[in-house]
């Protein structure tokens, strides 16, 4: 039985960077037993293969160029497509495994128990002022995760054309799914890849607008999307209900904070937290977790603001309380009906001021958005 691998390399503006993650491909104990693809997506300054063709020699090497740009998500997806190893695994074109052996040992993993899905490290978070291990193993990135193929053909996980946060919706999937002795995750108490500081990444581009603006949008679109995968698999999951109502207060949370250190957006976020409700936590809703409701008191959106700020995600203000306290997010929740078409009277509002129409033009020009996503779309 075949045992390799698929590589899967996403680059948009990575020219700098890619020759850094193909070394440490090129230098995995495994190389001969890799299928590499870097998918371009549509990188507007030109193809990779000047710094692709050192490598051609040591790796068995494709490069793929999409003829649109589709987001990480979708290049991934595409590579995902273009390759049919047992094993997959995907790391960012500015990124670096962290050690020559860690595929070898997550495959290891991977072939002693049949049961597992998904194996992943730890990653590194580097930058001028140092570095920054996880503590949850890989967190929701891709990088330092290998997959089994047959479990995510089995399931239809794949990515859903969002371009924030995909990464947090392909692993919320896996993670629901792997609910049984059957099929599990398996955590590498390890480093597994080196995660690098980019000021030219989605994340971190415009001053780190991203936090502000298009994080929560694709947490929301990736969770509705995840959990509506979960249960055509497993109707009536206590653990996925439980999981949804989870996430309802992170996104409390996230709306406070926003709404608190970048006001002007909080109706975007605000619009974004009504339509989770109504077309998630209000569709699986099961009356007996009212009682759980309840137990959500401000010191537990405390800790999630604290959780939030030690994983460097936003930087919490200081404040006695909440703009608005859990019970009043939830009254207002259910009184307020949802449009999905509300959204674009709401980037009209915002795209008035020259600021924020240059902040939606930098969403569209790093690709976190599609071109034209504020419009409103006609018949």
């Amino acid at each position: 039985m075949s045992r390799r691998i698929a590589v899967i390399v996403p680059a948009h503006r990575a020219h700098a960077t890619l020759g850094r993650t193909l070394e440490s491909v090129a230098a995995q104990t495994i190389a001969d037993e890799l299928d590499v693809i870097i998918i371009d997506d549509a990188c507007p300054e030109g193809d990779y293969h000047d710094v692709a063709s050192p490598f051609f020699s040591r790796l068995n090497l494709q490069l793929l160029r999409l003829p649109e740009n589709l987001g990480a998500g979708g290049a991934r997806q595409a590579g995902i497509d273009a390759s049919d190893d047992p094993y997959f695994t995907c790391i960012d074109s500015d990124d670096e495994f962290a050690s020559p052996d860690i595929l070898e040992k997550l495959r290891d993993i991977l072939d002693a128990d049949a049961a597992v899905q998904r194996a992943g490290g730890e990653l590194m978070y580097c930058s001028n002022l140092g570095q920054r291990p996880t503590d949850n193993g890989g967190g929701i990135s891709m990088d330092g995760k290998l997959y089994r193929r047959s479990f995510t053909e089995k399931y239809g996980i794949r990515f859903n054309g969002s371009r924030s946060n995909e990464d947090y919706g392909y692993n919320l999937a896996t993670g629901l799914l792997c609910d049984n002795e059957d099929e599990k995750i398996y955590s590498l108490p390890e480093i597994a890849v080196k995660v690098h500081k980019n000021p030219m990444s989605i994340t971190a581009s415009n001053g780190d607008q991203f936090a502000w603006d298009q994080r929560i949008c694709g947490y929301v679109d990736n969770s509705i999307w995840a959990f509506d995968l979960a249960m055509k698999w497993r109707p009536g999951s206590g653990a996925v209900n439980a999981e949804i109502l989870r996430v309802l207060l992170i996104i409390y949370a996230y709306w406070c904070i926003i709404k608190a250190r970048a006001p002007e957006y909080a109706d975007q976020a605000w619009e974004y937290a009504k339509k989770y409700y109504h077309r998630c936590y209000r569709k699986y809703y099961i009356p007996a977790y009212e009682s759980m409701e309840q137990k959500l008191t401000p010191g537990i959106t405390g800790d999630i603001f604290e959780l939030f700020e030690r994983q460097g995600f936003f930087s919490v203000p200081e404040w006695d309380r909440p703009p608005m306290g859990f019970d009043e997010f939830l009254k207002r929740m259910r009184r307020e009906e949802y449009d999905p078409d509300h959204i674009y009277d709401i980037w009209q509002e915002m795209s008035s001021s020259p600021e924020m129409r240059s902040r939606m033009a930098a969403n569209e020009e790093t690709g976190v958005c599609k071109k034209g996503y504020a419009a409103r779309k006609t018949d």
